[in-house]
């Protein structure tokens, strides 16, 4: 009995030393997985298009300017639905207006600058789920030119989403 606690008390350093050598030996062997943070890929159909453009007008007066992005916008309206658009989908943002002035130098040094006129910019976005008709109208887009308005498809192009169930 007289040595049963000092045989306990050495049984418990051995086995703490055998759990302590494995961790240390198990550190410098990780497990044989593979982990991996990255970029995939996922094919899938959408179920809904957001497609935005926009198209403007310059011109010395204010009033004039606004007068014909008034008229382009008729006109861009009057084309999508004129494709299958329903009026409903386009959603026109406000006109934005922007003061155009060239700078002028003289020998180098700023002397001041020149009005030039007024830029109106006005922005359209189209949301439907009626993705190939949206992306069709988007390819084609480029027949206003014929009807006298630059319209510009956005730099960010057509974006989809596909909700999960």
């Amino acid at each position: 009995m007289k040595y049963t606690s000092a045989l306990i008390f050495g049984i418990a350093i051995i086995t703490a030393s055998i759990f302590l050598g494995n961790a240390y030996k198990d550190r410098a062997n990780p497990p044989k997985i593979i982990s991996v943070t990255g970029l995939g890929n996922e094919n899938f159909v959408s179920d809904l298009i957001v497609w935005e453009g926009y198209f403007s007008t310059f011109n010395t007066n204010l009033k004039t300017a606004f007068e014909q992005l008034n008229k382009d916008k008729e006109i861009v309206k009057s084309y999508l639905i004129a494709k299958g658009i329903p009026e409903e989908n386009i959603i026109f943002n406000s006109v934005q207006t922007s003061e155009q002035r060239d700078n002028k130098y003289d020998n180098g040094n700023y002397i001041g600058s020149v009005f030039r006129g007024y830029a109106l910019t006005q922005t359209v976005k189209i949301e439907s789920d009626d993705v190939y008709l949206i992306e069709q109208v988007a390819r084609e887009i480029t027949e206003l030119l014929n009807k006298g308005v630059q319209f510009n498809s956005s730099p960010r192009g057509i974006i989809t989403h596909n909700w999960p169930i």
